[in-house]
């Protein structure tokens, strides 16, 4: 039997702490956000919210449903979806309408509009 002296452990080298993605030692994460495309808005955005949530009593959800603002934004959003849907009808039924023009000019559509009583 051969006796063998157990393996010591060793301490991994220390490795330096990463930083997030875009921060600057030194620097606040709002001084970062500054500088950030979306800084200004998303800086904006956390400075609307801080003094409804400071004002709110200990321990007061932050509701959405409540918010003028992400309802308005909310709004905005479904009256853009509506246009949007509107707009591919639009195209569809310009589609299909060019299709019948073809179908007219190959003289394979007799009759492009249903007959008048």
């Amino acid at each position: 039997m051969c006796a063998t002296a157990p393996r010591a452990w060793t301490q991994a080298p220390s490795r330096r702490p990463s930083r997030k993605h875009g921060s600057t030692p030194g620097r606040t994460h709002s001084e970062d956000l500054a500088d950030d495309v979306r800084g200004p808005a998303e800086l904006a955005e956390w400075e609307r919210l801080a003094q409804p949530l400071a004002d709110a009593a200990p321990g007061t959800v932050y509701d959405p449903a409540t918010d003028d603002v992400v309802q308005a934004e909310l709004a905005a959003d479904a009256a853009a979806a509506d246009r949007e849907a509107e707009l591919r009808g639009a195209t569809r039924i310009a589609a299909r309408a060019d299709e019948l023009q073809a179908l007219r000019e190959l003289g394979t559509l007799e009759q492009t509009e249903p007959p008048r009583r």
